[in-house]
């Protein structure tokens, strides 16, 4: 059958969650219901989704126990003589869930037009090599400048989450994140903000961007309430005040915060202060809390991510480039100032 349009942004979701090994094999789907109230589908279309996702051996059906992940997912993959290896995670993909994903399916949509192999690879990264030794090119989605001084592979590469290029074996996909600070800028101001606080992960494409935004803060005459830099387990104490605003280098560094904040004196920490992100993910996924974003179309990057790796694989001498790409500011209706 032909793929439902209706259904398409579903298939998205279930394949690349296959593709990345969250669904394991003989594992259960989501229920219909379930589906269908989160991609606002009819009872129908929802079934024919899930048919498509059969008849190309991605799932499965059975009569009493329902959906399944199939018994060899992979197999539906095609089988042309190009092949390009995907990091999706070191395990698991508790980072970047809703970022991935999305560019994980262009990844996957791009490569099935083309007729273009993909092997998804996790775990640790220093066993990875037998994985990858087969593959041309290889796309990377989870950070690693922290994980390894170098790549486990030889095969030209493109990064997601990147800042280091590993010696130009890899290209870099990310939002720009000289224009992205040149917006939080001129969001603070326009909120009539004089000091801001950055949060941020200790990664190094996140606290790239909290260097970045405090240098044009200064130097637009704005104070700063300096660079507070904690892991997701150990969030740094912030005194949040009403008069200041605070910058997060990503949302899902932001959500920490919220949560910490409604558990502790319940309510919303976006509805109460001046916050901002950066990625967008709060857009993406259901649980987060809303809050103004400067969002990256993870789409397209991960379009982008997938054409360089194509022409890496065609050309391994062609350098390896950093291809930034500007965010949009989106605020949320009726935020609070």
């Amino acid at each position: 059958m032909n793929r439902p349009p209706v259904a398409s942004e579903m298939i998205d979701y279930i394949s690349a969650r296959v593709f990345a090994g969250n669904y394991r094999p003989g594992s259960r789907i989501p229920s219909v219901r379930a589906l269908m109230r989160r991609f606002n589908l009819s009872y129908g279309s929802a079934l024919n989704g899930i048919s498509y996702l059969c008849e190309r051996g991605l799932l499965e059906k059975h009569p009493k126990s329902g959906v399944t992940v199939s018994s060899d997912p992979h197999a539906q993959q095609p089988a042309g003589g190009c092949c390009i290896g995907v990091i999706t995670s070191n395990g698991t993909l508790d980072n970047n869930p809703g970022l991935v994903y999305h560019a994980l399916s262009e990844i996957q949509r791009n490569a099935l037009e083309q007729d273009i192999s993909l092997i998804a690879a996790s775990g640790v990264f220093d066993t990875l090599s037998p994985v990858l030794e087969h593959c041309r090119a290889v796309i990377v989605m989870v950070e690693l400048d922290a994980r390894c001084e170098r790549l486990p592979f030889s095969a030209p590469a493109v990064g997601i989450f990147q800042a280091d290029d590993f010696g130009g074996q890899m290209s870099i996909v990310d939002i720009d994140p000289y224009t992205t600070a040149k917006q939080a800028v001129d969001f603070f101001r326009r909120r009539r903000r004089k000091r801001v606080t950055v949060l941020t992960d200790p990664g190094e494409v996140y606290r790239h961007r909290a260097r970045i935004f405090e240098y044009l803060w200064r130097e637009s005459g704005g104070e700063s309430g300096g660079i507070l830099v904690s892991p997701f387990d150990d969030l740094a104490d912030c005194a949040f005040r009403r008069e200041e605003g605070y910058l997060f280098t990503s949302d899902h560094h932001l959500q920490h915060y919220a949560e910490a904040w409604r558990d502790a004196y319940g309510g919303s920490l976006a509805q109460r202060f001046c916050l901002l992100g950066i990625d967008g993910k709060n857009l993406m996924v259901p649980e987060f809390e809303h809050f103004p974003t400067v969002a990256a179309d993870w789409h397209n990057i991960g379009r982008i991510a997938f054409e360089e790796a194509v022409a890496r694989l065609k050309n391994p001498l062609r350098p390896a480039r950093r291809i930034h790409l500007a965010g949009k500011l989106i605020e949320p209706e009726n935020q609070e100032d």
